[in-house]
């Protein structure tokens, strides 16, 4: 309903104020409680008014709030690491149609970041109406950024303080449209003080120390990491392969780094902290580096004049070889092969922590990540009764992708990597792992791995093209993927949107030719500045074969072109599939056909073994019923015998007594 938001960056407070209006059932159900984090090693906190409105009364209770108040201490080996603190107020008593007063006060900030300001506003959260109030106060004039809306900003100064203060009023529920990661779609306000990106560095300069040479620790350990290894190349491997493999992550607050000797004595450490040690153990090679600050998703150009930490999220490490540099993220899983196969993310820009530096560095990115998928499709008489076939599948992985699954299969099993390689690069997320049989291999020291799986039992289904119901054809998987883009609406888009793959696909289809099958070779291609696509098939012996070759050069386009991609997709999609006869009923004649000979067989046996059953009911029938009529003639002449005798003993008694 409203929120009241004030930061004075002078003291170091941060002032809070809610109304919610619980006008339903299901909204006292969810406000019974709300909670917040902060950091207790430099943040108190100071719960103020908590009071219900309901009707024309205020029901105060502050005197009987529930409030419990908890810190996680994070401990390597019984050593301190850092803390979490989480406040979390209860609203007991709370009905429907009441509206909720609470308000708190968030005093401290991060000390590393000498007093400057970094604060950033996300007015609302799409499901809430209403109007929040914001209003900033520092000692230097404030520099204020806004992205998908302009506010009108009101700007005083008194006593000293510079201030900064608007509004934001909603009534209905917010929809964003699609947009890749790095792009944001939402109502943003930045507020900082830097005029440059000068200062920003400087102030990373003294955090991360980086003119203090590499500790003793540090050398040593350098120096038992690249025993026997000959060229600075291989050295500089061994060292990073060591940061990834042993030197895990643990999430860690402040932007100031762990020191060295810490990390390397715990074995943990932050993206900041990792960084760190390894600039430290590359200066004892004599390799030039230094902290890259990025965004891992990507970095809005909107923003690129935000003189502020608050746009970062990431640290990673850019190093010189051979008058090249190299970009580490020493937070991947580990990265087999060389210095080249290390890659890193699109993280589109990134601020040099180095002397004389004042602005961003557009980076440049390039996918080492190809997919090989080899599929063979093969029936047996008895699939043709569901019209369903069996597969016997290869994917091959190679670049980052390779080293991304690998840690999966590692870390969770073979199931695991089954269900996400079948949604992420076959698109099929319905497979059931109990239906097929998988291996697994990876290669020691490069980033390569084969997957293979097998249809235990007739599990796929030849599909009718969407152009031609009455075709049947075989839809290679990533046709599926280019689906999802088709899905969005001109009111669903925003000013850019994410194409459906980055990873260069090669696909190579063989099934056996059967009789029910039409097929006729035939080659397409396609290529702009967005994708490179081709397709050859043939018949050779008694198969039929495809190959798919599929590149995208890019992550995205701006909606302008969404038309033109929709109308290449349809392109695609026509001659995608490769169809194996053109009209379903050809397949259907000869499939029904053998099940008719099969079911007028199996009719003929059943019939068969019928009459001979009944032949032997009728036999047994007849049989006893002759042996029941003799049965009874033998009985009528024994009772006719012993009529006569009874007749021949009545007649002599007669005699007798005469």
């Amino acid at each position: 309903m409203q929120r009241e938001e004030q930061y004075n960056n002078d003291t170091e407070e941060s002032f809070e104020k809610y109304y919610y209006y619980v006008n339903t059932v299901k909204g006292v159900n969810k406000i019974r409680s709300f909670y917040f984090w902060y950091e207790p090693d430099f943040q108190s906190i100071q719960i103020h008014n908590v009071n219900f409105h309901r009707g024309n009364k205020i029901i105060r209770i502050n005197s009987k709030l529930h409030v419990e108040k908890e810190i996680y201490e994070k401990q390597i080996a019984g050593d301190f690491y850092a803390n979490d603190g989480r406040i979390k107020i209860y609203f007991e008593g709370v009905k429907q149609g009441d509206i909720i007063e609470f308000s708190y006060t968030e005093k401290g900030s991060q000390p590393d970041l000498k007093g400057s300001l970094h604060y950033q506003i996300f007015p609302f959260k799409h499901n809430l109406r209403g109007t929040n109030y914001i209003r900033i106060l520092n000692t230097k004039p404030i520099k204020t950024h806004a992205i998908n809306w302009d506010p009108k900003i009101i700007r005083a100064k008194s006593k000293g303080l510079f201030s900064a203060e608007f509004k934001i009023e909603t009534d209905q529920k917010i929809k964003y449209p699609t947009v890749p990661d790095w792009y944001s779609a939402k109502k943003k306000v930045y507020f900082f003080d830097k005029v440059s990106w000068s200062e920003y560095v400087n102030l990373n300069i003294e955090n991360y120390e980086l003119a203090k040479a590499p500790s003793i620790a540090v050398q040593e350990k350098v120096k038992i990491i690249t025993k026997g290894i000959e060229s600075k190349e291989e050295k500089i491997n061994a060292i990073l392969n060591y940061i990834q493999e042993d030197i895990h992550y643990l999430d860690y607050d402040l932007i100031e780094p762990k020191k060295s000797d810490v990390v390397l004595k715990q074995g943990v450490g932050d993206c900041k902290s990792k960084s760190l040690l390894t600039i430290k153990m590359l200066e004892c090679l004599g390799v030039t580096s230094w902290p890259l600050i990025v965004k891992s998703d990507g970095l809005d150009e909107r923003i690129l004049n935000v003189y502020s930490g608050q746009i970062f999220d990431h640290a990673v490490v850019e190093y010189e070889l051979n008058g090249k540099s190299y970009i580490f993220d020493a937070t991947q899983s580990p990265q087999k092969g060389n210095l080249k196969d290390k890659t890193v993310s699109d993280f589109r820009y990134g601020l040099r922590i180095k002397e004389g530096v004042n602005e961003l560095t557009k980076l440049d990115w390039k996918s080492n990540s190809t997919v090989d998928i080899t599929t063979v499709i093969y029936e047996n008489e008895d699939d043709l009764q569901e019209d369903q076939y069996r597969i016997n599948s290869q994917v091959v992985l190679q670049g980052e992708l390779a080293n991304d699954y690998n840690w999966v299969y590692n870390t969770y099993g073979i199931e695991k990597l089954f269900d996400e390689i079948s949604e992420d690069v076959l698109k099929n997320p319905y497979r059931r792992r109990e239906n097929y049989e998988k291996e697994y291999f990876i290669e020691d020291d490069k980033p390569f791995s084969v997957f293979k799986f097998r249809s235990k039992n007739p599990t796929e289904k030849f599909e009718s093209i969407h152009y031609n119901s009455e075709a049947l054809s075989y839809a290679p998987p990533f046709l599926k993927q280019w689906s999802e883009i088709k899905q969005l609406y001109d009111e669903d888009l925003g000013e850019f949107f994410d194409l459906p793959y980055l990873e260069k696909t090669n696909y190579l289809l063989k099934t056996k030719e059967l009789p029910w099958m039409e097929f006729t070779p035939d080659t397409v291609k396609l290529e702009n500045d967005w994708i490179k696509y081709n397709k050859t098939s043939w018949k050779e012996n008694d198969s039929i074969y495809a190959k798919y070759s599929i590149g995208f050069f890019k992550k995205d386009l701006d909606s302008s072109r969404y038309k033109e991609v929709v109308k290449s997709m349809d392109s695609i999609h026509k001659n995608i599939s490769l169809i194996l006869t053109k009209e379903k009923t050809k397949r259907e004649d000869y499939s029904y056909e053998k099940i008719y000979r099969k079911q007028l067989y199996t009719m003929f046996t059943m019939l068969f073994v019928f009459l001979i059953v009944l032949s032997l009911l009728i036999f047994f029938i007849i049989k006893r019923r002759k042996k029941r009529k003799k049965y009874l003639e033998k009985l009528k002449n024994e009772i006719s015998n012993l009529k006569k005798q009874l007749r021949e003993k009545c007649t002599l008694d007669s005699e007798k007594s005469e």
